[in-house]
């Protein structure tokens, strides 16, 4: 069993730009969004892609959508390609998360993994439904090449299952929107070919804030 996968991380969202903690909150891309997606489209245009799944949410398939129609596919969508869920965290400036949840902030730092934004989401929520996903695709798609459009978080996640687990969420940086991500699969293995691709957005590169 192969697949090859590509792993895309939404271009840039209104969330990015306002510095709030936006999990399952439907923002919109910027304007700048919409440009990354341009160069995005135009990059990916050579490579053969033949099935796309993407997070319901309107950042994700925005900046996929270019993509499907000049592929010729459909966007097959999944909420367990979701953003981290923030609970009554969704909307609030980082910066102000110290003040309004000293010690669930505090904690969430410490442990990162099996901690959560207060009545949201940890970290291993997230792997496992991440890793149902992928059991799920694998054996659907032997054979094919995938395309997968999420989040930083989530797709952070994904690339700790892919390479052996949370243990590795320490050595991982967050993706840039809109950059692109190579792995492959087979015989029950994954492995990176290349990460974070994002060279093709020239001076249009844009990260997630240091203050997460």
């Amino acid at each position: 069993m192969a697949v090859e996968i590509m792993l895309l991380r939404h271009a840039q969202s209104m969330g990015n730009v306002l510095g709030q903690f936006i999990g399952h909150t439907d923002v919109e891309i910027t304007e700048l969004g919409a440009r990354q997606v341009e160069k995005l489209e135009e990059f990916l245009r050579p490579y053969q892609i033949d099935a796309i799944y993407s997070s319901d949410l309107k950042r994700a398939l925005d900046t996929v959508a270019p993509t499907a129609k000049s592929h010729a596919l459909k966007i097959n969508t999944d909420v367990r390609l979701r953003e981290i869920f923030g609970g009554d965290w969704e909307g609030v400036p980082f910066d102000e998360l110290p003040t309004l949840y000293p010690e669930a902030q505090a904690r969430w730092l410490r442990d990162p993994i099996d901690s959560a934004p207060t009545n949201g989401e940890s970290i291993r929520q997230i792997f496992n439904r991440v890793k149902e996903f992928m059991n799920e695709v694998v054996e659907k798609l032997d054979g094919k090449k995938v395309l997968i459009v999420s989040h930083a978080t989530t797709l952070r996640v994904l690339e700790c299952y892919f390479l052996g687990g949370l243990e590795n969420w320490a050595n991982l940086e967050y993706l840039s929107n809109a950059s692109v991500s190579f792995y492959k699969f087979k015989d029950g293995e994954y492995s990176l070919v290349r990460r974070n691709v994002d060279e093709f957005m020239g001076d249009m590169v844009t990260k997630l804030p240091s203050n997460i």
